[in-house]
C-alpha cells in the first residue's frame, strides 16, 4: 500500500464496515502512472489564498483571489466547474473577515519553507501523508520552537474528534521531521475546518479536553490490510 492520507484515515473512520472494505481496496489498487489526474484539490483555488493571507496577515489575498475567481466564473460554461468556483468563492467569503492572528505565534516568527519528509511517518506500521500547509518558526524563552496551520475541508462539516485525528498525526509529523532542530508547540499546533471554522489545537489533546481515534483506527487498517 502506498502512502495513506491522513483524510483517508478520518474517511475510514466514519464509513460503514463495507464502505471500509471498499476504500481499502481502492488504496491497495496500484495507481496505473498513465492515469491523468482527477483535477487537483477540489478546494485549492480558495486554498491558496486562504493560506497566503495567513502567511502575510493581510487579507488582501483573499479579495483578489475572489475577483478573479468571479471572472472565471462569468465565462465558465460547464456546469460542474461553475459549481466548483462558486463555492470556492463561497468559501473565501467565509475568510474574508478571519482572525489570522489566531493561528499565528504570539511573538515574531518566519514561515518555515521546503520541510522534507526526510523521516517518514509510521504509525501502526503504515506510512501515513501529512501536508502542513504553514509552518511558522519562532524562538521564545530562548528555546527555537515550530507551530504549524492546516486547514481541511471537503463538502461537508468534520466533527472535532475528526479534527483531533488530523492534528494527532500533524503533531507527529512535526515532531518526526523537525523535532530535533525545534520544539513542537502544541498551542500553535492547528487544524481548521474551512466549512465550520472551527479550530483545533493538539494542546487540546494534550489535556484530555478532545480525544483521537488515529492509533485505533490505524491499528484497524492495518488488520484489514494485512
Amino acid at each position: 500500500m502506498e502512502k495513506i492520507t491522513i483524510a483517508n484515515v478520518v474517511d475510514f473512520k466514519n464509513k460503514s464496515a463495507a464502505s471500509q472494505i471498499t476504500l481499502i481496496n481502492k488504496l491497495n489498487r496500484p495507481k496505473n502512472p498513465d492515469e491523468k489526474s482527477e483535477g487537483g484539490h477540489y478546494w485549492i483555488s480558495a486554498l491558496s489564498a486562504i493560506k497566503s493571507a495567513l502567511k502575510l496577515d493581510n487579507h488582501q489575498p483573499i479579495a483578489d483571489k475572489i475577483g478573479m475567481l468571479e471572472d472565471i466564473l462569468e465565462t465558465e460554461q460547464k456546469h460542474i466547474n461553475k459549481v466548483r468556483w462558486q463555492r470556492n468563492i463561497d468559501m473565501l467569503h467565509r475568510f474574508e473577515e478571519y482572525d489570522f492572528s489566531r493561528l499565528q505565534p504570539r511573538t515574531s516568527f518566519r514561515i518555515l519553507k521546503g520541510l522534507d519528509e526526510r523521516v517518514p511517518l509510521i504509525i501502526q506500521g503504515l506510512p501515513i501523508k501529512v501536508t502542513p500547509d504553514v509552518i511558522f518558526a519562532f524562538e521564545e524563552n530562548g528555546i527555537k520552537k515550530i507551530g504549524s496551520a492546516m486547514f481541511v475541508g471537503k463538502l461537508k462539516e468534520y466533527r472535532l474528534d475528526d479534527l483531533a485525528m488530523f492534528n494527532d498525526a500533524l503533531y507527529r509529523f512535526l515532531k518526526k521531521n523537525k523535532g530535533q532542530e525545534f520544539e513542537v508547540c502544541q498551542e500553535c499546533c492547528f487544524v481548521i475546518d474551512i466549512f465550520s471554522l472551527n479550530v483545533v489545537s493538539f494542546s487540546q489533546i494534550a489535556d484530555g479536553s478532545l480525544s483521537t481515534y488515529l492509533d485505533d483506527t490505524l491499528e484497524q487498517i492495518s488488520r484489514l490490510t494485512g
